[in-house]
């Protein structure tokens, strides 16, 4: 079953340097008053998971990936990392998740509607 965490991950080191669905940001809050959620909640988010998620090669592995990215002021999530994976096409099944997620509700600092960083983590 596939996890979602909104907290922080600690301790991650990028496995794989590639930025998916790339875009340059004025400026990017990494701590605010409000994080940056999915339309729905996590029962949602879950439910886009299992209805969308494709387990690459014919074994299905067990496993976890990381990763971190960037939402927009209007929602639109970008700059999408891996930070840790077991596997590089799992990696890239996670990113293909998180693109297809559609717009997310966006981070809020002091009041305002901000541009934020977000880390999540994906069970396989």
């Amino acid at each position: 079953m596939p996890v979602w965490h909104s907290s922080r991950l600690e301790g991650n080191t990028s496995q794989e340097s590639t930025i998916h669905n790339k875009k340059k940001l004025e400026k990017v809050y990494a701590i605010v008053n409000k994080e940056p959620t999915y339309p729905g909640g996590t029962k949602t988010w879950f439910e886009h998971l299992r209805k969308n998620m494709r387990y690459p090669g014919a074994q299905k592995l067990k496993g976890k990936v990381a990763l971190a990215f960037d939402v927009t002021r209007n929602g639109e999530v970008v700059n999408i990392r891996v930070l840790k994976s077991f596997n590089s096409d799992y990696s890239q099944e996670a990113v293909r998740l998180l693109t297809i997620s559609g717009k997310w509700h966006p981070a809020f600092y002091q009041g305002e509607v901000v541009n934020a960083s977000a880390q999540i983590r994906i069970n396989f």
